[in-house]
């Protein structure tokens, strides 16, 4: 039996909660609340379904990844030509994580049809490194 248990509480985020499973290198925390009661536990399947939730993947849609500059605006440029090509966006994450200094990787999930991924695949790779664009089977 474990003697130093790790626990979490009910306030805390699914994100903060998947960063303590994964230092600690455990599949599951329990929930306590103040009382120190047993409310829930957490487990790996609930961060991965959090995971898919956030990104918007189980949308029929397409994966926009790119590096852009680590700056105020750099995100909504590239919404703003999602945008213009009528596409919309389910979901926009980014990260400095892994990827040189004074740049993000910008994660966007989106629907657009065919014609409308590719003029923004162009113009994309044509204004920024490293693009990505990845759509789903069966998105339109």
């Amino acid at each position: 039996m474990t003697k130093n248990v790790i626990t979490t509480t009910p306030g805390a985020t699914i994100e903060r909660v998947a960063m303590i499973m994964m230092e600690k290198k455990i599949e599951g925390i329990p929930v306590l609340d103040a009382k120190g009661s047993l409310v829930g536990i957490v487990t790996e399947g609930d961060v991965f379904r959090a995971l898919t939730e956030v990104t918007g993947v189980g949308q029929k849609s397409t994966r926009i990844s790119l590096l852009i500059p680590d700056t105020p605006g750099s995100i909504m440029e590239v919404a703003d030509l999602v945008r213009a090509k009528g596409g919309k966006i389910f979901s926009i994450l980014s990260t400095k994580a892994k990827v040189p200094n004074g740049q993000r990787e910008l994660v966007m999930r989106i629907v657009l049809g065919a014609n409308g991924v590719a003029e923004l695949r162009k113009e994309l790779t044509a204004k920024w490194v490293d693009v990505s664009v990845l759509t789903d089977a069966g998105a339109s």
